[in-house]
């Protein structure tokens, strides 16, 4: 990590320095969240949480994890995602696996689900649902998992992102959902019905 100038030179790296340091240095390249950023990567380099940096912010960090906070921070100041710096994105109230094989879950796309949720309603025990282009699996697992007497199938044309789909399905206890490489409806079984068909 370079250190500024005006710093002295022998100060300890303590939680709150490199806090105020890195989300300074994001905040100078035009990261809108910068301290928040900051905060995530360093949470995640000491597992901790945020409160837990509060608590400790006095804390020094070692060389190790100042090495491994470095390597995150310059990552994210060449403009990678903090979800993928993570690997995890909340959605639906679900921590969900993500990387570079598939798009962030957006916050705006919960409403594909209470939508899907509100149609399926009275079919609640028995609904067949199919989700196209699935990518994380975000919304056929979190369908799957408020509707665990449904069958929900998820396709996506790539193998990357059905592998993370399959694996949030297996994390999130998601038994009632599979998953199918398929180009849209090409490689869905004609015999197939849906009573809801998502797509994002």
């Amino acid at each position: 990590m370079t250190k500024p100038d005006v710093e002295p030179q022998n100060e300890p790296w303590t939680i709150r320095r490199v806090i105020t340091w890195a989300s300074g240095d994001l905040r100078k390249r035009g990261a809108s969240s910068a301290r928040l950023d900051a905060e995530l990567l360093l949470g995640k380099v000491l597992g901790i949480d945020r409160v837990g940096l509060l608590i400790d912010a006095e804390r020094p960090l070692d060389r190790a994890e100042l090495a491994a906070y470095r390597e995150l921070h310059q990552r994210r100041r060449a403009g990678e995602p903090v979800a993928y710096l993570l690997g995890v994105r909340e959605f639906y109230g679900r921590p969900f696996r993500v990387d570079p094989r598939v798009l962030i879950p957006r916050p705006d796309t919960e409403i594909l689900v209470e939508v899907g949720l509100a149609r399926t309603r009275r079919l609640a025990l028995s609904a067949r649902v199919l989700d196209l282009c699935t990518g994380s699996g975000c919304v056929a697992v979190s369908l799957a998992c408020e509707r665990p007497t449904s069958r929900v199938l998820g396709i996506d044309i790539s193998d990357g992102a059905l592998a993370v789909a399959r694996e949030n399905a297996l994390r999130l206890g998601a038994v009632n959902a599979g998953f199918l490489r398929s180009d849209l409806f090409a490689g869905v079984p004609s015999g197939l019905r849906f009573d809801l068909i998502t797509a994002n």
